[in-house]
């Protein structure tokens, strides 16, 4: 599930790099798409395309019982230029 989410947050934004959009046009499209309610752009929490850091808001897949400690979601941020190679 997250797997999926973030090999697809990442070929968008590789794919925009790489059609030589502006890094600025490119937040542009993703809170655009955000708006729209698109589940990959929604699951985008940052982008530092300078650093060539995204930044994905991982769901939390795992049950525990309500009487134990229930940790916030994971986040992560793939490097760009890593995923790129």
């Amino acid at each position: 599930m997250n797997l999926d989410l973030v090999e697809r947050a990442c070929l968008v934004i590789r794919s925009a790099v790489a059609n030589a959009i502006d890094w600025g046009d490119i937040e542009l499209l993703v809170k655009d798409y955000q708006t729209r309610g698109d589940p990959v752009a929604l699951a985008i929490q940052g982008l530092k395309l300078k650093s060539n850091e995204i930044t994905i808001l991982l769901r939390f897949v795992y049950r525990i019982s309500s009487n134990r400690f229930r940790p916030p979601p994971p986040s992560i941020r793939p490097r760009l230029l890593a995923a790129l190679e």
